[in-house]
């Protein structure tokens, strides 16, 4: 099984986001929130809970806002954690298998102007 959001297995710098995500299951759209990005993968909340080591193709994009410049992922992504959330849902995690480089040039981008900000 994958594990990639190990704390002493990071090896990209995250950052908050606060976004909606839609991800097509074989049942059907799953609305999320997404909490977190990097380059290696996402986290977010779901009403719905999702089979660890399932694979998903991922296409989302963010408009940007304030000082941080807008966002388009798309990305083939495994998940690798799926726990109950004390508030009720699950909290999912997903490391990416694949990243189209244009994408990960607006992680990248994404996760500077959030880690800036936070200083």
């Amino acid at each position: 099984m994958f594990d990639s959001h190990s704390n002493d297995r990071r090896r990209h710098p995250r950052a908050p986001i606060a976004r909606s995500l839609e991800i097509h299951t074989a049942g059907g759209k799953v609305s999320c929130e997404l909490k977190d990005i990097s380059r290696s993968g996402i986290a977010f909340h779901s009403e719905q809970a999702f089979h660890e080591e399932s694979l998903f193709g991922l296409d989302f994009r963010a408009e940007p806002h304030e000082d941080c410049p807008g966002l388009h992922l798309e990305a083939t992504a495994a998940v690798v954690r799926c726990k109950p959330s004390r508030d009720g849902g699950f909290d999912v995690a997903m490391y990416f298998l694949h990243v189209e480089p244009e994408s990960l040039e607006d992680i990248d981008a994404y996760v500077a102007a959030q880690l800036t900000r936070s200083e």
